[in-house]
C-alpha cells in the first residue's frame, strides 16, 4: 500500500556512502533504523523521512 511507504535518507559522515536513500514500509522503519544505527554505533548519522530530517537517539529510535 502506497500510503504506507515512507522516503528514508540516511546521512552517515562517518561511512562511505555518506548519504543512501531508499523507500520502505513504515511498519519496517523502525527495525531497520535500529539496525543501521547499531552496526555504525558511534558514526554521526543523520536521518531524514519524506523530506523532514528527524531526531533519532544513539539507538536510531526516533524521539518525539
Amino acid at each position: 500500500n502506497e500510503e504506507t511507504m515512507k522516503s528514508v535518507i540516511i546521512i552517515n559522515a562517518d561511512a562511505s556512502p555518506i548519504r543512501m536513500g531508499f523507500t520502505i514500509s513504515a511498519e519496517a522503519l523502525q527495525p531497520v533504523l535500529n539496525w543501521y544505527f547499531g552496526f555504525h554505533s558511534g558514526d554521526t548519522i543523520t536521518v531524514q523521512i519524506d523530506g523532514v530530517y528527524v531526531e533519532t537517539d544513539e539507538n536510531g529510535d526516533i524521539i518525539g
